[in-house]
C-alpha cells in the first residue's frame, strides 16, 4: 500500500493511500468526479474521535521597545480553544431486483452507475453544509463557512468580530444577495476533517437483496447498498478565509455602473489572505457570479482572468484570478440574507 507524505492530501490523496481498489476508495473517484471543492479541500483525519480540537489563534504578541537597563515582560499569541464536531450524512440506494437482473452480463457496472447518482446527491448536500451548514438549526450538521462568516457587527455584544475584517460588504441591501467564499485549504489554515479510525469517514455497504416497500406499503424485491460520510469543517485560522457578502444579484452589470464591482472586490479579497506557504487557495462562486465577472472583466479588458490547468490529470482548463482557481459552486445561493 502506498504511503502519503504529503503534508496537505486532498480527498484523492487519502484514496491513493487506502488504495484506490478499494469500496472506499472508488466512492472517492465518483465524488471528486462531481465536486471540484474536493480537488482543492485538505482532509485530515480527526483528533478527538468524532471531534477535531484545534487552538484557534485569535492574537498576535506586539513586542516591547526596550529601554537600556529595563526589562519587558514576556508575551504569547493569545489563542482559543475550539472544538468542531462532524456530521454523519447516510443514504440507502434502492434499486428494482427484476430491472437489476434485465441488466444481464451489465448488471454489477448498471447498478453502480445507479449508486453514484447517491452518491452524487450527497455530495451536493456535504458541499451545501461547508457553505450553509448551521449547528444552531440543526445539530447533526456542523458549522459552514457563512454561519462563520455571518456578522459584521456581533448582534449580541455590538463589538465587530475578529473575522469581520475579512469579509467584504458589496452593498447589496435586499435579500437577492450571493457571496464568493475565498479559502485558504491547509493543516494550519482550513480543511476538513473525518472521525478517527475509518477510511476518509466513508463507509459503503453491500446490503444484496432486501424486502421493501413502495410509496403505498406495497412490498417488492430489492437491491439495497447503504452509504455513509462522516465529514466535518475545521477554520484553525480565520484569516484563511474571506468572504465577498452582499453582492445583489439583480444589480450586477457589465460596467459595474450599478452593483459590485466584481474586480476590484476579487483584488481586494486576495490581499487579505496571510502568505499561503504550502496551503492552496480556491476562489467559489456561483454561475450567475461567474457570468457577470467576465462580463466585466471583457468590458474592462481586465487580464487577471485567465485559463489555467490545476486538476492532477490535466484534463481540462478552469478559469483562475491572479493565478486562483475559481471554482464554480451550485450549492452558493442568490437569496442570501443581508450580512450585517
Amino acid at each position: 500500500m502506498p504511503t502519503i507524505v504529503q503534508t496537505n492530501p486532498t480527498l484523492a490523496d487519502v484514496a491513493h493511500n487506502i488504495g484506490t481498489n478499494s469500496k472506499v476508495g472508488a466512492i472517492i473517484e465518483v465524488l471528486n468526479k462531481r465536486q471540484d471543492l474536493l480537488d482543492d479541500a485538505v482532509v485530515l483525519e480527526a483528533n478527538s474521535g468524532t471531534h477535531n480540537k484545534t487552538s484557534v489563534r485569535s492574537g498576535l504578541p506586539k513586542g516591547t521597545w526596550r529601554k537600556l537597563n529595563y526589562g519587558v515582560q514576556p508575551e504569547k499569541t493569545s489563542r482559543v480553544q475550539v472544538s468542531d464536531s462532524t456530521g454523519q450524512l447516510t443514504s440507502y440506494s434502492e434499486v428494482d431486483k427484476t430491472l437489476y437482473d434485465l441488466q444481464g452480463e451489465n448488471k454489477k457496472q448498471w447498478r453502480s452507475e445507479e449508486d453514484a447518482g447517491f452518491l452524487e446527491g450527497m455530495s451536493q448536500e456535504v458541499m451545501e453544509n461547508i457553505i450553509y451548514g448551521d449547528v444552531a438549526g440543526d445539530v447533526s450538521t456542523f458549522n459552514g463557512l457563512a454561519t462563520r462568516y455571518n456578522h459584521l457587527i456581533d448582534p449580541e455584544t455590538g463589538v465587530a468580530p475578529a473575522n469581520a475584517v475579512n469579509i467584504l460588504d458589496a452593498g447589496g441591501t435586499g435579500t437577492d444577495n450571493t457571496s464568493i467564499y475565498i479559502v485558504q485549504w491547509g493543516r494550519e489554515k482550513t480543511h476538513l476533517f473525518y472521525p478517527q479510525g475509518t477510511q476518509a469517514g466513508l463507509d459503503i455497504q453491500d446490503k444484496g437483496q432486501q424486502t421493501v416497500l413502495d410509496a403505498q406499503g406495497g412490498r417488492y424485491e430489492a437491491m439495497r447498498t447503504y452509504f455513509q460520510w462522516d465529514v466535518g469543517l475545521s477554520v484553525r485560522d480565520w484569516r484563511s478565509v474571506v468572504r465577498i457578502a452582499n453582492i445583489d444579484v439583480s444589480e450586477l452589470s457589465k460596467d459595474a455602473s450599478t452593483g459590485a464591482n466584481l474586480i476590484d472586490l476579487l483584488d481586494e479579497a486576495l490581499s487579505l489572505l496571510p502568505l499561503a506557504g504550502s496551503a492552496r487557495t480556491a476562489i467559489y462562486m456561483n454561475r450567475t457570479v461567474n457570468q457577470a465577472l467576465k462580463g466585466q472583466v471583457n468590458h474592462f479588458k481586465n487580464v487577471r482572468l485567465t485559463l489555467e490547468d490545476f486538476r492532477k490529470d490535466g484534463s481540462r482548463k478552469i478559469q483562475a484570478w491572479d493565478g486562483e482557481p475559481i471554482r464554480i459552486c451550485d450549492v452558493i445561493l442568490n437569496t442570501e440574507a443581508r450580512v450585517v
